[in-house]
């Protein structure tokens, strides 16, 4: 069963990239999605196989690329779409991620879901 929902959780994804991909007038290939993500088709293609996922990084200049909310590409929770501040406050975050070297950044990461799990308990 465990399976069949991460099946689902990939299709659903990238459903929706191609989704806003299409909303933003963008190309709906591979190598269009890879680019408004950051990376290349080979990515691009892992995810539509259902190999990989996008990072949140990934997901964040895929969002800012097509004004999708990334909160809707990672999960479908709505809203559809980034407000322009919401946008410009996630391409800040990328910026700065992309700043960081690795270790680094997989520990901004980490802080910041773990202040999430925190909120969402209160």
């Amino acid at each position: 069963m465990a399976n069949a929902n991460w099946n689902e959780t990939h299709r659903g994804i990238w459903s929706r990239m191609l989704e806003a991909q299409k909303s933003a007038g963008l190309e709906t290939t591979q190598e269009a999605v890879g680019k408004s993500a950051g990376v290349k088709q080979p990515s691009a293609q892992r995810w539509a196989s259902g190999v990989a996922l996008p990072t949140l990084r990934q997901a964040i200049t895929f969002s800012v690329a097509t004004g999708a909310a990334v909160q809707w590409i990672l999960t479908g929770a709505l809203p559809k779409y980034s407000t322009e501040e919401r946008r410009t406050e996630e391409s800040a975050l990328a910026e700065i991620l992309d700043g960081l070297d690795p270790h680094t950044r997989k520990e901004v990461i980490q802080f910041a879901e773990f202040c999430k799990d925190r909120k969402v308990q209160k």
